[in-house]
Formats: C-alpha cells, sequence, structure tokens
C-alpha cells in the first residue's frame, strides 16, 4: 500500500522545521560573559540612578550597599572588563558613588559599564 500523497510534503516541512530549530538554538547561544554585558547594557539604558556606598574590592569585585524605597541592599559587580581604565590603586574607589538600578528590581544595578560610570575618584 503506497504512502499518502501529503506524507512526504509533511516529513519535508517538519524535517526543515527541525533543522531551522537546531541552527536557531547553537546560533543564538551566548557566554555567560555576553548576557553579563548584555545586562549592563540594559540597566544603564533603563535604571534609574540612587546613591551608593562602595564598602570593599578585590582585583575582580567592587562591593557596595545602598538603600531604595526604605530597603537596604548590599551587592556586588565584577569589574575584571573594566580593569583598564580603573586607577590601579582601588582604594580610591571606596566612598560614595552613584548606581544604576531596575526599579521593578532594585536588587538588579551596576557602577559600571561600558557607556557609563557612577564611581567617583577620591584622589
Amino acid at each position: 500500500m503506497p504512502a499518502p500523497r501529503f506524507l512526504w510534503p509533511a516529513l519535508a516541512g517538519l524535517c526543515a522545521v527541525a533543522a531551522i530549530t537546531a541552527w536557531l538554538l547553537l546560533r543564538l547561544r551566548i557566554s555567560p560573559q555576553e548576557r553579563e554585558r548584555r545586562r549592563r547594557i540594559f540597566v544603564h539604558l533603563h535604571g534609574r540612578l540612587a546613591d551608593a556606598t562602595i564598602t570593599d574590592f578585590s582585583d575582580s569585585a567592587v562591593f557596595y550597599g545602598y538603600m531604595v524605597a526604605g530597603v537596604e541592599y548590599s551587592a556586588s559587580q565584577d569589574i575584571a572588563p573594566f580593569r583598564d581604565s580603573l586607577p590601579p590603586d582601588l582604594t580610591r574607589l571606596l566612598g560614595p558613588a552613584m548606581l544604576k538600578y531596575m526599579p521593578a528590581n532594585p536588587a538588579n544595578s551596576i557602577l559600571i559599564c561600558e557607556d557609563w560610570s557612577g564611581l567617583r575618584l577620591r584622589c
């Protein structure tokens, strides 16, 4: 008994959809570094400004605290991508700074990104 006439076009269409889906999944896979870069840019473009206090640092991170709507937040940000534009003596970063945060999720914040910096360098 021969296969129905619509079976072969349906199978060909199904294979095409599977191939396109596989290609998109492989093409759209992004690295964690790229995901973080996109997050920083998004917060920069859509976030609100607030005051922060930088409390500590390491070679690759800065630790800070801030208050939004009466709630205190403590956070850190990886500064490794910006290390070349920061001073060699990171103690100059300690103290007041500006940050950007997302109003819907104030814990999502940044001190520095590719296009903006809230860091104040003390002399």
